[in-house]
């Protein structure tokens, strides 16, 4: 028998965003299809009919992958499919998390602010079953948007482990007696963004504070403006996906975000799974959302997010081989209990499942 098909659609490549978890794990149920579609509305409408045309009776769901968001009202007249928005987050809040120091309201901004804010609330309202990262997004997304809780469920963002030809088991987090004659310093990793939601310049200074015992590698977008050189810094701003295996085998420690902004109270960076995923030691702020994913056993929170903590915890870290493993096994385990690509897959199918049966809850 012929599994149902859930179609997967964005404006982006099938690896861009959080929805390539679920859209590139194994199921049982259901056939993934993805489709790349046109930004422009009148050629994606054409676009989009053409793909109820070609798979017609064979659909059980629609995924609008983040951050295609404005896909959803487009395209609702047109889908009797049960429609899902894989969100994660409103996109006005991965625009609040871009702005720089500078930013000022202008004319341009409070229409660019407007629109996201207008996607954003027909794209929830519209849509059959929204899914989150957390379950502070779940609550804060739900009142903002006057949705039912039960229209909106939380899958974590999770780590696309196939879905980038990576390695299908995660290495076992230990070094070998050669290997740790050959490593002379303590490799830290920072994989983000350099802005105030990751905590960077406090991470920089942190560096700063501890002797050549340590080097650290910035994997970012690009290097800071009049950033002073530092012997043991290197920077890293191109990679293709497969490198991350490379970059985390390397890593002893790996930071997360140190810093108490807002968006850390609803939010959990991708780079947290990842970490998770290769069981290595995670430093991070105790922000309310990423204590939705980890404890104290299983992550190294710094109560106060500032340069002197986080210095403080690296050399603790750096100090006892015996609690690196343990934190970085436990954080591996705790990943594949709960937010594996197999289990956030699993889980995706029963919604599926579950919006397809006859009476179901939807618009």
């Amino acid at each position: 028998m012929l599994k149902k098909q859930v179609i997967f659609l964005s404006f982006y490549d099938m690896n861009y965003s959080r929805s390539a978890v679920l859209l590139n794990s194994d199921s049982a149920m259901f056939e993934r299809i993805y489709y790349k579609l046109s930004n422009s509305s009148f050629s994606m409408l054409f676009q989009f009919r053409r793909i109820l045309n070609l798979h017609r009776g064979k659909i059980a769901a629609v995924v609008v992958m983040s951050p295609s968001h404005k896909i959803i009202p487009i395209i609702r007249i047109f889908c009797r499919y049960p429609l899902i928005l894989d969100a994660g987050w409103p996109l006005i809040d991965g625009s609040k998390s871009r702005r720089s120091p500078q930013f000022r309201w202008e004319v341009t901004t409070i229409i660019a602010f407007t629109k996201l804010l207008v996607v954003d609330f027909l794209s929830f309202i519209l849509a059959d079953l929204v899914l989150v990262e957390t379950n502070e997004q779940r609550k804060r997304v739900s009142r903002k948007f006057l949705l039912k809780h039960s229209k909106v469920k939380v899958s974590f963002t999770g780590f696309n482990e196939v879905g980038q030809g990576l390695i299908l088991k995660s290495p076992a987090g230990k070094s070998t007696k050669e290997e740790d004659e050959i490593k002379k310093r303590t490799r830290i990793l920072f994989r983000g963004k350099m802005n105030q939601e990751s905590g960077f310049s406090n991470i920089v200074e942190a560096f700063r504070m501890l002797d050549d015992n340590f080097e650290i590698n910035y994997v970012v977008d690009r290097i800071p403006k009049n950033h002073p050189n530092h012997p043991n810094e290197s920077f890293l701003t191109s990679y293709v996906d497969r490198d991350l295996t490379t970059i985390y085998a390397d890593a002893d420690i790996c930071i997360g975000q140190v810093s108490s902004h807002q968006r850390l109270e609803v939010t959990i960076p991708h780079k947290a799974f990842e970490a998770a995923f290769f069981s290595k030691v995670y430093i991070s702020a105790k922000n309310p959302a990423i204590k939705e994913l980890a404890s104290d056993s299983e992550v190294f929170f710094l109560d106060v997010p500032n340069p002197e903590s986080l210095s403080n915890a690296i050399i603790e870290i750096a100090a006892d081989r015996e609690l690196s493993n343990r934190l970085g096994i436990n954080f591996n385990r705790k990943y594949h209990q709960v937010a594996s690509q197999k289990v956030l897959g699993n889980q995706f199918d029963i919604w599926v499942k579950a919006l397809c049966q006859p009476g179901s809850d939807r618009i």
